[in-house]
């Protein structure tokens, strides 16, 4: 009989994001007698919201005239400005803009909260025109509301809305004024021999027209029915020279209505995606239709709704004057726009020459819109960094030097998280604080402020690997049973071996005995499984780790019975067996090299130090002879 320990000679070695009119939710077409839209979309995005009440605008509204008798359009409740108007005495000095500020010295100003956007006072040959200089996406269509006045003086010309295409050069000036309502095209004249051109990239020109010219052909205007007073009348795109569409009587100005609060008329347009557009007017009863679900397409020449669009107001006078004004502006889509935000996350430090993973996550708003395009992430990684791989489902990567581009192959539905993106890196120096910034961009999306993503790392050198190998019988077989009064389940451990002491062996016990209990012992036939466990817990990750293990004299090797296991995965069939006395290979680190009783190689690679896959074991059975 013989007593067998579990300790015989082991060697491995490794290399190393205050309106006063109430919000409108719920997008219904309601199909009347006349099918328009009455109402708008259910958790609508707002795209402009200006009341013009206050002292200062949104920068982004930029005034100017177009003509050199002219006051620049102004805010009623800031304070007087002295320089409006400029004094301007030659006409190729036109264009001529300037931010939102307050009207003339000795205007009357408004309290603020009460104030209106003035585009012209009742004085003769008045032209003044605003316009919002930031695109918006038309994809998920547009509802475009606000209050207009047109009073206080004789009755003209009367106010423009235009909306623009927004894709390519913004307009820097309005078009003719008088009858064209800065919108469309005049001819010359002994003031304006060239003449006047329409509104740059103009799509829609929608004129609230008191003294009626809008509706005529005169002055160089494309088509018309002739002068038509207090109308709402529809002009086409630039491509059709501005072309007379539509046009309804509505009674815009009345000279009973005197006052501002008497002239109220309260606009609502809807332009759907598909370029029909409703407007409609609420003189204090609630919104009438004026002009419904007019199909621009079907307007010669007048070409599709462009992606991104431009809004604006123009006001005119002439011989004939008034107070034209605009008050609480607001644009909303129909359907909301995606809102999409981006995490970005690591683990821990990096450390040189070992990869290191970022995470980055998707996800649309809850209360946003379906992507209707490519959902696109960019990430320009540190100098140092290197790219190795990105990866997530439904994700197509690339890089092209330090940039990474990944597009994701679906939509994203409202609320919904995308997979996530794994990008692994290999830093190559030592640095502090390194910031890696991601971003993601969609179609039709204007709420930018989460779509970037950003993580903080140190890069280090890595420590030392460490390798820890400990030795157990894990089964011992007589007559094919588990040797009776054995428990191989539990670990046991031995005091003379520091190794098995280790806390990263928590996730992975050693299990089984390193000796015979007192008064057991074996006999031949007995079947012994042997297994080495393995644990890399140093500063960095064990590479090339080839673990040799020699068969004990007095036994031998059972065929089939070698397994190696690697982290998390199932152990498996493996290692290489070697014969007795079979030459080993090169470099192998087995301590008798005449392996007199046969040996096996367990070849784990690359063993890495990161907790809960830093461990695995190589296992064999041998019987005694």
């Amino acid at each position: 009989m013989q007593k067998v320990i579990a300790w015989p000679f082991l060697v491995c070695q490794f290399l190393r994001f205050i309106n006063r009119r109430s919000l409108w939710i719920g997008a219904i077409a309601v199909f009347l007698a006349w099918n328009f839209w009455t109402s708008v979309a259910l958790a609508q995005t707002v795209l402009i919201q200006e009341q013009f009440s206050a002292a200062t605008a949104d920068p982004n509204w930029i005034a100017g005239i177009g003509s050199n008798r002219s006051n620049f359009p102004c805010l009623t409740a800031a304070l007087p400005t002295p320089t409006n108007p400029p004094v301007i005495t030659d006409p190729s000095n036109f264009p001529i803009q300037q931010p939102l500020s307050g009207c003339p010295v000795g205007t009357a100003t408004d309290p603020i909260g009460q104030g209106v956007l003035r585009l012209t006072s009742p004085q003769n040959a008045q032209a003044g025109f605003v316009f919002y200089r930031v695109p918006v996406p038309s994809t998920s269509g547009l509802v475009i509301t606000f209050d207009q006045f047109q009073y206080g003086g004789t009755g003209a010309d009367g106010i423009n809305f235009f909306i623009a295409d927004g894709t390519g050069t913004l307009p820097t000036r309005a078009g003719a004024f008088g009858g064209s309502l800065g919108y469309a095209q005049r001819a010359g004249s002994t003031t304006q021999p060239a003449g006047v051109p329409g509104l740059q990239g103009g799509y829609v020109g929608i004129g609230f027209d008191a003294f009626g010219l809008y509706s005529d052909g005169s002055e160089g205007r494309v088509g018309g029915v002739g002068p038509q007073q207090n109308a709402i009348v529809i002009r086409g795109s630039q491509a059709t020279q501005y072309a007379y569409v539509t046009g309804v009587p509505f009674p815009i100005y009345s000279a009973a209505n005197n006052t501002r609060a008497l002239a109220q008329r309260r606009v609502r347009i809807t332009v759907t995606p598909s370029s029909q557009i409703t407007i409609e007017v609420d003189s204090g009863a609630g919104f009438s239709p004026v002009i419904t679900a007019f199909d621009l397409n079907t307007i010669p020449g007048q070409g599709p709704l462009p992606s991104q669009l431009i809004f604006g107001f123009a006001g005119s006078t002439g011989s004939r004057t008034n107070f034209n004004e605009i008050q609480d502006f607001r644009v909303t889509t129909i359907t909301p726009l995606p809102d999409l935000s981006i995490t970005k996350t690591s683990q821990g430090e990096f450390l040189v020459g070992n990869p290191g993973v970022y995470t980055l996550t998707v996800q649309n708003a809850a209360t946003a819109g379906a992507t209707t395009g490519a959902i696109t992430v960019s990430d320009t990684l540190p100098n140092g960094f290197q790219f190795v791989s990105a990866t997530g489902t439904n994700w197509t990567c690339s890089a092209n030097g330090q940039l990474v581009t990944c597009t994701y192959a679906g939509i994203a539905a409202p609320g919904e998280t995308l997979p996530a993106i794994n990008l692994t890196v290999l830093p190559t120096a030592i640095a502090n604080d390194v910031e890696n910034v991601a971003t993601v961009t969609t179609p039709g999306e204007i709420n930018t402020g989460d779509n970037t993503g950003r993580d903080r790392t140190n890069v280090t050198e890595p420590g030392a690997p460490t390798l820890r190998l400990v030795k157990r019988i894990s089964n011992i077989l007589r007559g094919g049973s588990p040797l009776p009064g054995v428990n191989f389940s539990q670990f046991v451990d031995d005091p003379n071996d520091a190794d098995d002491d280790a806390a990263g062996w928590s996730a992975f016990p050693p299990s089984g005995i390193f000796t015979l209990p007192d008064g057991a012992s074996l006999q031949s036939g007995d079947e012994i499984e042997y297994t080495v466990y393995l644990l890399s817990d140093g500063g960095s990750a064990a590479q090339n780790v080839n673990v040799c293990d020699q068969v004990p004299l007095g036994t031998q090797l059972i065929e089939n019975t070698p397994q190696i296991k690697q982290g998390t995965n199932p152990a498996l069939p493996g290692g290489q067996v070697f014969s007795p006395l079979a030459p080993l290979p090169n470099g192998n680190p087995c301590q008798n090299q005449t392996n007199p009783n046969g040996s096996l190689l367990f070849p784990f690679g690359t063993v890495p130090n990161t907790a809960g896959n830093n461990f695995g074991f190589g296992r064999f059975r041998v019987r005694i002879n």
